[in-house]
């Protein structure tokens, strides 16, 4: 099975969301980093780095050094063909269950990408791959429908908890 490795960021210096489809890319205009480049930090996990360079006496310097945290494409897409990533809102529907329709996070746990809510202080756990819950005993429920409707970063409170 093949399937897309791809990358974003929110680069929240600029306040907006940077695609990483290159090891190294080059930006330029003033609504970004002049440069992101993807690196390892210290303890081996790839990380973004953005930063703007100038001249100098010896060479180019780099200034605005900052880093990003990476969010990898899950490889599925959404009811209106939206491409799903690590930190993405999405709203689920689950075919057969008491209430349907749930705000949920993406997120990346024990090798997986699950939908992610926190309920009456519980956290569940759905696999956006088979659709299953670890916590629906239930194997009738299932989800069935995935929308992307905002992400973390710049839409924080769709994800107030549900009661």
């Amino acid at each position: 099975m093949n399937r897309n490795i791809k990358f974003r960021i929110y680069d929240d210096v600029h306040k907006i969301m940077v695609f990483i489809d290159e090891v190294f890319k080059m930006c330029f205009d003033d609504k970004h980093f002049e440069s992101y480049e993807l690196m390892f930090d210290e303890n081996k996990c790839l990380i973004c780095r953005g930063f703007d360079t100038i001249d100098s006496d010896f060479g180019d310097e780099m200034i605005n050094d900052t880093y990003f945290n990476l969010q990898q494409y899950t490889g599925l897409k959404d009811i209106n063909n939206v491409e799903i990533y690590e930190g993405d809102i999405i709203k689920c529907h689950y075919a057969n269950a008491i209430k349907d329709t749930h705000i949920e996070q993406v997120i990346f746990y024990k090798g997986k990408f699950m939908a992610y809510e926190k309920i009456d202080g519980t956290e569940h756990l759905t696999s956006l791959y088979d659709g299953t819950s670890r916590l629906i005993v239930d194997k009738s429920v299932y989800m069935d429908k995935i929308e992307v409707i905002g992400n973390i970063y710049e839409n924080k409170e769709l994800l107030e908890e549900e009661g």
